[in-house]
Protein backbone atom coordinates (compact mmCIF):
# COMPACT_ATOMS: atom_id res chain seq x y z
CA UNK A 1 0.00 0.00 0.00
CA UNK A 2 1.35 3.40 -0.88
CA UNK A 3 1.51 6.18 1.61
CA UNK A 4 -0.48 8.96 -0.07
CA UNK A 5 -2.68 11.88 0.93
CA UNK A 6 -5.67 11.28 3.10
CA UNK A 7 -8.08 9.19 0.99
CA UNK A 8 -11.00 11.49 1.72
CA UNK A 9 -9.11 14.49 0.35
CA UNK A 10 -8.26 12.58 -2.81
CA UNK A 11 -11.82 11.29 -3.20
CA UNK A 12 -13.28 14.80 -2.76
CA UNK A 13 -10.88 16.21 -5.34
CA UNK A 14 -11.64 13.44 -7.87
CA UNK A 15 -15.39 13.79 -7.27
CA UNK A 16 -15.26 17.52 -8.00
CA UNK A 17 -12.98 17.03 -11.03
CA UNK A 18 -15.34 14.45 -12.53
CA UNK A 19 -18.31 16.75 -11.86
CA UNK A 20 -16.73 19.35 -14.15
CA UNK A 21 -16.86 16.87 -17.04
CA UNK A 22 -20.42 15.59 -16.60
CA UNK A 23 -23.36 16.78 -18.65
CA UNK A 24 -25.40 18.19 -15.80
CA UNK A 25 -28.64 18.12 -17.79
CA UNK A 26 -29.01 14.52 -16.62
CA UNK A 27 -29.55 15.69 -13.04
CA UNK A 28 -32.75 17.23 -11.73
CA UNK A 29 -32.82 20.36 -9.56
CA UNK A 30 -33.28 19.96 -5.81
CA UNK A 31 -36.65 21.74 -6.09
CA UNK A 32 -38.03 18.63 -7.80
CA UNK A 33 -37.09 16.30 -4.92
CA UNK A 34 -40.45 17.00 -3.29
CA UNK A 35 -43.81 17.02 -5.01
CA UNK A 36 -46.10 20.02 -4.65
CA UNK A 37 -47.98 17.97 -2.05
CA UNK A 38 -44.80 17.83 0.08
CA UNK A 39 -44.29 14.12 -0.50
CA UNK A 40 -40.95 12.78 -1.70
CA UNK A 41 -40.74 12.44 -5.46
CA UNK A 42 -39.76 8.78 -5.97
CA UNK A 43 -38.61 9.49 -9.53
CA UNK A 44 -36.24 12.31 -8.60
CA UNK A 45 -32.87 11.75 -10.28
CA UNK A 46 -33.91 8.16 -10.97
CA UNK A 47 -31.78 7.90 -14.12
CA UNK A 48 -28.66 9.05 -12.26
CA UNK A 49 -29.43 6.71 -9.35
CA UNK A 50 -29.67 3.78 -11.77
CA UNK A 51 -26.51 4.79 -13.67
CA UNK A 52 -24.19 5.49 -10.74
CA UNK A 53 -25.95 3.01 -8.45
CA UNK A 54 -25.42 0.27 -11.02
CA UNK A 55 -21.67 0.91 -11.00
CA UNK A 56 -21.69 0.99 -7.19
CA UNK A 57 -23.72 -2.20 -7.01
CA UNK A 58 -21.13 -3.97 -9.18
CA UNK A 59 -18.34 -2.73 -6.92
CA UNK A 60 -20.36 -3.88 -3.90
CA UNK A 61 -20.71 -7.36 -5.37
CA UNK A 62 -16.97 -7.48 -6.10
CA UNK A 63 -16.06 -6.30 -2.59
CA UNK A 64 -18.36 -8.86 -1.01
CA UNK A 65 -16.64 -11.59 -3.05
CA UNK A 66 -13.16 -10.24 -2.29
CA UNK A 67 -13.91 -10.12 1.43
CA UNK A 68 -15.07 -13.74 1.44
CA UNK A 69 -12.04 -14.82 -0.61
CA UNK A 70 -9.60 -13.03 1.72
CA UNK A 71 -11.31 -14.52 4.78
CA UNK A 72 -10.89 -17.99 3.26
CA UNK A 73 -7.21 -17.36 2.46
CA UNK A 74 -6.56 -16.09 6.00
CA UNK A 75 -8.34 -19.09 7.50
CA UNK A 76 -6.32 -21.52 5.38
CA UNK A 77 -3.07 -19.73 6.28
CA UNK A 78 -3.80 -19.97 10.01
CA UNK A 79 -4.82 -23.63 9.69
CA UNK A 80 -1.58 -24.38 7.83
CA UNK A 81 0.42 -22.63 10.56
CA UNK A 82 -1.30 -24.75 13.20
CA UNK A 83 -0.74 -27.99 11.28
CA UNK A 84 2.92 -27.17 10.64
CA UNK A 85 3.34 -25.74 14.15
CA UNK A 86 4.69 -22.55 12.58
CA UNK A 87 4.53 -18.95 13.69
CA UNK A 88 5.62 -17.59 10.34
CA UNK A 89 4.86 -13.86 10.09
CA UNK A 90 5.42 -13.62 6.37
CA UNK A 91 2.12 -13.63 4.51
CA UNK A 92 1.89 -15.64 1.32
CA UNK A 93 1.79 -13.65 -1.93
CA UNK A 94 -1.84 -14.60 -2.63
CA UNK A 95 -2.94 -12.99 0.66
CA UNK A 96 -0.87 -9.86 -0.03
CA UNK A 97 -2.44 -9.54 -3.49
CA UNK A 98 -5.96 -10.17 -2.12
CA UNK A 99 -5.47 -7.51 0.57
CA UNK A 100 -4.23 -5.03 -2.05
CA UNK A 101 -7.18 -5.83 -4.30
CA UNK A 102 -9.61 -5.31 -1.43
CA UNK A 103 -7.89 -2.05 -0.46
CA UNK A 104 -8.11 -0.75 -4.04
CA UNK A 105 -11.72 -1.88 -4.35
CA UNK A 106 -12.64 -0.10 -1.12
CA UNK A 107 -11.02 3.11 -2.36
CA UNK A 108 -12.99 2.94 -5.61
CA UNK A 109 -16.17 2.08 -3.68
CA UNK A 110 -15.72 5.06 -1.32
CA UNK A 111 -15.09 7.31 -4.31
CA UNK A 112 -18.23 6.10 -6.09
CA UNK A 113 -20.30 6.46 -2.90
CA UNK A 114 -19.13 10.07 -2.68
CA UNK A 115 -20.04 10.65 -6.33
CA UNK A 116 -23.42 8.95 -5.89
CA UNK A 117 -24.31 11.00 -2.81
CA UNK A 118 -23.22 14.32 -4.30
CA UNK A 119 -24.44 13.85 -7.86
CA UNK A 120 -27.79 12.17 -7.21
CA UNK A 121 -28.80 13.85 -3.95
CA UNK A 122 -29.64 10.42 -2.52
CA UNK A 123 -27.56 8.70 0.19
CA UNK A 124 -26.14 5.31 -0.82
CA UNK A 125 -27.28 2.56 1.55
CA UNK A 126 -28.86 5.20 3.81
CA UNK A 127 -25.31 6.09 4.95
CA UNK A 128 -24.83 2.68 6.60
CA UNK A 129 -21.86 0.33 6.33
CA UNK A 130 -23.17 -3.17 5.74
CA UNK A 131 -21.54 -6.49 4.80
CA UNK A 132 -23.17 -6.37 1.37
CA UNK A 133 -21.93 -2.81 0.74
CA UNK A 134 -25.44 -1.62 -0.12
CA UNK A 135 -26.54 -4.33 -2.56
CA UNK A 136 -29.79 -4.95 -0.68
CA UNK A 137 -30.45 -1.21 -0.42
CA UNK A 138 -30.07 -0.81 -4.19
CA UNK A 139 -32.24 -3.86 -4.89
CA UNK A 140 -34.91 -2.39 -2.57
CA UNK A 141 -34.66 0.97 -4.35
CA UNK A 142 -35.17 -0.69 -7.75
CA UNK A 143 -38.08 -2.72 -6.35
CA UNK A 144 -39.66 0.44 -4.96
CA UNK A 145 -39.48 1.98 -8.42
CA UNK A 146 -41.38 -0.91 -9.95
CA UNK A 147 -43.92 -0.69 -7.11
CA UNK A 148 -44.40 3.01 -7.83
CA UNK A 149 -45.11 2.20 -11.48
CA UNK A 150 -47.62 -0.41 -10.35
CA UNK A 151 -49.31 2.07 -8.01
CA UNK A 152 -49.55 4.66 -10.77
CA UNK A 153 -51.07 2.10 -13.14
CA UNK A 154 -53.54 1.07 -10.44
CA UNK A 155 -54.48 4.71 -9.79
CA UNK A 156 -54.90 5.28 -13.52
CA UNK A 157 -57.14 2.23 -13.70
CA UNK A 158 -59.19 3.55 -10.75
CA UNK A 159 -59.56 6.93 -12.46
CA UNK A 160 -60.61 5.23 -15.69
CA UNK A 161 -63.24 3.20 -13.82
CA UNK A 162 -64.52 6.34 -12.08
CA UNK A 163 -64.79 8.16 -15.41
CA UNK A 164 -66.67 5.23 -16.94
CA UNK A 165 -69.06 5.23 -13.98
CA UNK A 166 -69.63 9.00 -14.30
CA UNK A 167 -70.19 8.65 -18.08
CA UNK A 168 -72.66 5.87 -17.43
CA UNK A 169 -74.42 8.00 -14.81
CA UNK A 170 -74.59 11.01 -17.14
CA UNK A 171 -75.91 9.00 -20.07
CA UNK A 172 -78.97 7.83 -18.12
Amino acid sequence: MTNKKNSNEVINKITMEVLEHLDLRQFEPIEQKKKMSGEDNPYWNKDAVYLIGGVLNQLAWSLTSKTKYLDELDKNFVERQVIENSSEDVKPNNIIKAEASLHNGLFLYDMMVSMFNIYTGWTWNDGKHTKDFGQKWFADYKESQSNVRGEIKAKAQDILEQMKARRKELSK
